[in-house]
């Protein structure tokens, strides 16, 4: 097991190379596991053999997500005989929480010829990368004239050392107190856009309002350590002492179930 990549939750896949040499003969080719650790998946159709013996393949052959199993082939197997290949995985909210408490990450190759023992090969550690987002609460409103359209900006920040490429935030308002208009990205570590982008509603759950942060309206594409973009808010307040709460996150997905981390704003007070 050879040369693991780092990887980002909920970022991009990345490799791990494998080297398997043949040292007992078989007629009925082998088998290879991986275990991965808690959290890392594999990306189904990634196995890609790279060099070795012209004859062999490998196919993917059952297992689970986290635990996938490969078949080398075809059926006969000769002492000296290698194949190299790679896969590539990726990390899900579980390996932040797993990397938040202390674990080390490595891949545990276990290959199988009938009538032989198995031999097993533990891959150097890597490094599991995860945002770590702050909020930034609006200032309060005051003396509103109710029906009438205010905006406000909050802030989301990244002081973790991996990279967001999508970011979500939601805000739950009180029933019929206020109206929400528009949300864009006004700026993007301190520098202000020419033209503000306008961000898209993905659901509602009663009175909460969910909005994905799409990686276009990102510096360079995905927020990364020491990273921040302001997002302003245009609303309209329909009762006095309307009450606001905020929350942003990042994750493998729009939908909040799926939000590796969940940070939240204080509470905001809107009087006439």
């Amino acid at each position: 097991a050879q040369n693991p990549r780092d990887l980002t939750v909920a970022g991009a896949a990345s490799e791990l190379q494998v080297q398997l040499d043949v040292a007992a003969a078989s007629s009925s080719g082998a088998d290879v596991t991986i275990q991965l650790p808690t959290g890392v998946e594999y990306v189904t159709g990634s196995v890609t053999k790279i060099s070795g013996t012209n004859s062999l393949t490998i196919t993917e052959n059952g297992g689970t997500a986290n635990s996938p199993v490969f078949k080398i082939g075809p059926n006969s197997l000769a002492v000296g005989d290698r194949i190299i290949f790679t896969i590539k995985r990726v990390a899900k909210c579980d390996a932040r929480t797993a990397a938040v408490a202390g674990m080390t990450f490595t891949d545990k190759v276990t290959g199988t010829i009938a009538g032989a023992l198995p031999s097993s090969e533990t891959s150097p550690a890597y490094n599991m990368k995860y945002a770590v987002f702050s909020f930034s609460q609006p200032s309060p409103q005051s003396n509103a004239v109710l029906g009438t359209n205010y905006t406000r900006t909050f802030t989301i920040s990244n002081g973790g050392n991996g990279c967001a490429t999508q970011a979500y935030f939601s805000v739950n308002y009180p029933s019929n107190g206020i109206t929400p208009v528009k949300f864009e990205v006004i700026s993007q570590n301190g520098t202000t856009l020419s033209t503000p982008i306008t961000l898209t509603q993905t659901s509602t759950s009663g009175t909460t309002y969910y909005y994905a942060i799409p990686s276009t309206a990102l510096p360079g594409g995905d927020l990364c350590q020491a990273e921040n973009i302001v997002v302003r808010e245009t609303y309209k307040i329909n009762i006095c002492n309307a009450t606001t709460t905020y929350s942003a996150g990042w994750g493998t997905s729009a939908s909040p179930a799926n939000w590796c981390q969940t940070v939240t704003g204080n509470y905001e007070r809107q009087t006439r």
